[in-house]
């Protein structure tokens, strides 16, 4: 698993997943990316990031991909969906989301993630 600072370890795996499905390029980025901040919305998270230092830029694209992702997690009956956004060719935020009306785990230890 690649490092991304100040992101927990399911979040690096759900970022690791989606960019290996759908935007492998954009994991040449990984080492360059950090946390900002996160923010908790009660049924969700977003991660916000930034960049240590300008990564190798592909194209100045904006997409959000990673919505064929589901993830199975512990304490949290209906699962979880994402969206990984892309702004300018830049990783800019994560959001993840409870499938049902659960609030949001303070902390993820067990979890798999899978393709619809």
């Amino acid at each position: 698993m690649i490092n991304l600072r100040g992101a927990s370890k399911f979040e690096r795996a759900v970022i690791e997943h989606i960019l290996k499905k759908e935007a492998s390029e954009y994991i040449k980025h990984l080492p360059y990316l950090l946390v900002d901040r996160r923010e908790n919305t009660g049924a969700g998270i977003y991660v916000y990031f930034k960049y240590s230092e300008k990564p190798p830029l592909f194209s100045p694209e904006t997409r959000t991909i990673g919505q064929s992702v589901y993830a199975e997690i512990e304490d949290l009956e209906g699962g979880a969906g994402f969206m990984l956004y892309i702004d300018e060719g830049r990783i800019t935020m994560l959001e993840a989301f409870s499938h049902g009306s659960e609030a949001w785990p303070d902390h993820i230890s067990r979890f798999e993630i899978q393709d619809l």
